[in-house]
């Protein structure tokens, strides 16, 4: 431990925390970064692993100022979240000497402190005791303090006291001047921003949009090299933003359901050219829909570098179906579709035309719209030719289960592409029905997720067994009406179930991740997870999903237990017993 050599030491520590060292991304919210709290005891070896460990502290600076009137809250663009999440002061990280490990930036300004000069004065005077040390800052978020929940009174106030023309006039130049400043500040003292998230001004006495305009053009002026851009909220007029701004922008987030305009959309469709990351948030077909029509004379917007599109769309949706009634390819190089929520086209046209370029789909239906879509020839043998990833799930009902049983679908996936690697299936489904498909045909499988079936231990091996090239399989196991799988299993149990089963084992097999268990005790789930897993010589590695501090402490206290029974290892090896369990997110 004490002579390896670096690389060696950054491998080892990126396995154990789970992450690469910080790089850009695409931000969608302005919360801070955390850092893994398995990190602090890998810094204790000795000197050189604190060294290199001290390369994946990835820390968020907060400068904080806060409305005096307290009538303003910082809302934070997080769907379920309320109350925004603070980045650690940045004089607090100064005064422990913490500047070069701060790779965001974190603003939190009342609209009235950018105006009056508070905000320029306090910032100058904290950058300007950083000069030359936040050069690995790389993303900057500024977030502007809204009344967007006022009390009754509050908004009575408020409503009654909407700005007059000259207070407009006023607040719109003190904004653009100040701003200004602060946006040079940052150019001179953080100079490698390339990640830039904005969530701007819903202000109830202003006219939004030209404060807006002033604050993103300022912040966008500041990182003049800028890659990734998020909007989180602001309405705004993009053609009111200079055409040199952001030239580099190639991957962009925007949260639709924010503005009550065109103006987001309008301004992806202005970097439809250069994007090659669209991330979208939007309970609106129309908003969305805006994505690809040129708001002067309506002609399609294609976007002809896009790689990768996510779309987060709500499962009530406003428009028609006619909303999407496209005439040639948006997406013509695109190679990954993330859906989350509703799949937002409702015609089978734009799944025909990246039929030739997608490698990873992820898609949620309505089961309507997968029949047409099946129907109109979408998903045919073969038709997928460069797909690896697919996950496939279906509307769920209130108690989340899937409305459609996915399993007969699982041979008509397996046959859309021939290099097909990974196959997800993870809804919950109240159906027994088990796949039956003949995995051994589909020789590029690698990974298997079927955690939305529940399986039996035999099942399980069947399934497995079936499959000579899986590497990785997600199973929710559940207990049968054996004796082999009911209660506390025996040592003449274990061996004779070994014996039954053993020469069925998948010699390729390495992770077998277990998502759900239904079992009476944790103990009997352990004990019979431990039994699947003797079966399979190669595997190497059980990771159970992680729930809570105290029930994954049970979890591994359980395993704990079951490996005592040393049945499981009878060819003397310790396999089972040295097996690697671990607590994954799901």
């Amino acid at each position: 431990m004490d002579n390896l050599p670096p690389h060696v030491i950054d491998i080892i520590i990126s396995y154990t925390i789970g992450q690469d060292k910080l790089r850009p991304e695409l931000r969608t919210d302005t919360s801070p970064l955390t850092v893994p709290r398995t990190l602090y005891p890998l810094m204790s070896v000795n000197r050189e692993w604190r060294r290199v460990a001290s390369n994946f502290i990835n820390k968020s600076a907060g400068i904080l100022i806060r409305d005096p009137d307290g009538i303003y809250q910082y809302r934070l663009y997080r769907r379920g979240q309320e109350t925004p999440e603070q980045a650690q002061p940045l004089e607090d990280i100064v005064a422990t000497g913490f500047e070069r490990h701060v790779r965001h930036l974190q603003l939190n300004l009342p609209i009235e402190s950018i105006a009056d000069g508070t905000a320029y004065s306090a910032i100058d005077s904290l950058l300007s005791s950083c000069k030359g040390k936040l050069n690995s800052v790389q993303t900057v978020s500024l977030r502007i303090a809204t009344n967007c929940f006022p009390t009754f009174n509050q908004f009575l106030m408020m409503r009654d006291t909407v700005a007059s023309p000259q207070e407009q006039a006023n607040i719109e130049r003190e904004v653009s001047q100040n701003v200004g400043r602060i946006g040079k500040l940052l150019k001179k003292v953080v100079p490698n921003i390339v990640s830039v998230v904005y969530s701007g001004v819903h202000h109830l006495r202003f006219n939004n949009r030209p404060l807006n305009n002033a604050l993103l053009s300022a912040l966008l002026g500041g990182a003049p090299s800028v890659q990734y851009l998020s909007i989180l909220v602001g309405d705004f007029s993009h053609t009111a933003l200079e055409s040199g701004l952001a030239p580099n922008v190639k991957h962009m987030h925007i949260d639709l359901d924010s503005s009550s305009s065109d103006s987001i959309p309008e301004l992806a469709a202005r970097y439809a050219n250069c994007l090659e990351t669209l991330s979208v948030e939007s309970s609106d077909k129309y908003m969305l829909c805006r994505l690809f029509k040129n708001s002067v004379d309506e002609s399609p917007v294609v976007y002809p570098n896009l790689r990768t599109f996510v779309a987060s769309c709500g499962y009530r949706w406003s428009g028609n179906e006619e909303t999407y009634n496209f005439r040639v390819n948006p997406f013509p190089e695109l190679q990954r579709l993330i859906c989350k929520g509703v799949f937002p086209f409702t015609t089978s046209r734009v799944l025909h035309w990246i039929r030739p370029t997608i490698e990873v789909m992820e898609i949620n239906f309505r089961d309507h719209f997968y029949n047409r879509f099946v129907e109109d020839g979408v998903f045919s043998a073969g038709s997928f030719p460069n797909l690896r990833h697919v996950k496939l799930s279906w509307f769920e009902d209130s108690k989340h289960i899937s409305i459609v049983d996915p399993s007969p679908e699982l041979p008509r996936v397996l046959s859309l592409s021939p290099i097909i690697k990974k196959v997800v299936f993870d809804t919950p489904v109240a159906s027994l029905k088990i796949p039956r498909v003949a995995l051994h045909t589909y020789r590029t499988l690698k990974d298997l997720d079927l955690s939305g079936i529940q399986l039996t231990i035999l099942q399980s091996i069947l399934l497995i067994s079936t499959s000579p090239e899986l590497h990785t399989v997600t199973l929710s196991l559940k207990s049968s009406h054996s004796a082999n799988e009911r209660g506390s299993i025996s040592d003449a149990k274990i061996k004779e179930f070994q014996e039954k089963n053993i020469c069925t084992g998948n010699p390729k097999l390495m992770t077998l991740r277990i998502r759900t268990t239904k079992f009476p005790t944790r103990l009997c789930a352990a004990q019979h997870t431990l039994l699947l897993a003797s079966v399979f010589k190669s595997l190497q590695r059980i990771e159970v999903c992680s729930l809570d501090k105290i029930r994954n402490a049970a979890t591994l206290a359980a395993f704990d237990k079951a490996k005592e029974l040393n049945i499981f290892d009878n060819d003397r090896e310790d396999r089972i017993r040295c097996m690697v369990v671990v607590l994954v997110r799901k």
